[in-house]
């Protein structure tokens, strides 16, 4: 709008359409760009400064050429100077684009407790993984099976409980980082939390609780943890879907490091933070009332 008007040298109605042709090429230079930007980062599984530059950049690209060439068109331009002006206009909000958006995008991230260049976790190798209990509470969540009990074995009645049990026969000491909620093949298993599903499983997350396991990020006390929900035989969800504590997850079932045991069959859940060094993850106890 600002160009069709700076460079009008009309008055009364004609001044009028200039100024209604410059509300046009500026909303949909606006939409343009708002659009491009929004389907880039809706389809990217990263974030952070890459991905707030990518989606910044081309939604800036976008917007900067329909604003250019708009603008001088509708000042009477041909079709080559419009053109012309547009890619200028395209490369000098591309750059800006990128630019502001990567470092928005990045602090974002920092403030999440993931890298500023891509968004992602601090992650060291999944459940397996450097891990430290943390001496933080978080609220009760949603029950997460239609049980709601962990899962024990003959010899130890503490089996599926978070913290650091006993293995045996040997009795040794082992930490456990998380809860096993104990049911049968396929029966529901529900979020615990409000969240947003994730996908950057690490391999040895896969390895040890299955393809289907789900990831899910949750503000719990103004802090966001991950959600894990391991060995379940399908899932319901999709990458990037809000979920709502009680909704289904999927199915409980006997995948990665629990196919071939003896163990009750169980849903393992973890919740956990990146944190800063080592070790890499700090967990807090799932519960529910």
């Amino acid at each position: 709008m600002g160009n069709a008007m700076i460079n009008s040298d009309k008055d009364g109605w004609g001044l009028v359409g200039d100024m209604f042709k410059g509300l046009v090429v500026g909303a949909t230079a606006g939409a343009a760009g708002a659009w491009v930007g929004g389907a880039i980062s809706g389809a990217l599984n990263f974030g952070g400064f890459a991905g707030g530059a990518l989606s910044g950049g081309t939604g800036g690209a976008a917007g900067g050429f329909v604003g250019g060439a708009g603008n001088a068109w509708a000042n009477g331009a041909s079709l080559n100077e419009g053109l012309k002006a547009g890619i200028i206009n395209g490369g000098i909000g591309a750059a800006t684009g990128a630019l502001f958006g990567g470092i928005i995008a990045g602090i974002d991230a920092v403030k999440s407790d993931t890298r500023f260049w891509n968004g992602r976790v601090s992650e060291v190798g999944g459940y397996d993984g450097p891990g430290a209990f943390l001496n933080e509470e978080i609220p009760a969540g949603a029950k997460p099976t239609d049980l709601g009990y962990s899962a024990v074995t003959e010899d130890n009645l503490h089996y599926g409980e978070y913290g650091w049990t006993r293995e045996y026969p040997n009795g040794d000491l082992k930490p456990h980082f998380g809860v096993d909620y104990y049911g049968d093949e396929y029966s529901d298993v529900f979020a615990m939390y409000d969240g947003t599903v994730i996908g950057n499983h690490s391999r040895s997350f896969i390895r040890a609780y299955g393809e289907y396991s789900v990831r899910t990020q949750s503000i719990i006390n103004t802090k966001i943890y991950n959600v894990d929900y391991g060995h379940l035989s399908r899932n319901v969800l999709s990458i990037g879907q809000r979920i709502s504590a009680g909704d289904l997850v999927g199915y409980m079932g006997r995948l990665g490091n629990l196919a071939g045991t003896s163990f009750p069959t169980h849903v393992h859940i973890s919740i956990w933070r990146p944190l800063q060094g080592c070790p890499s993850m700090g967990f807090v106890r799932p519960h529910w009332y």
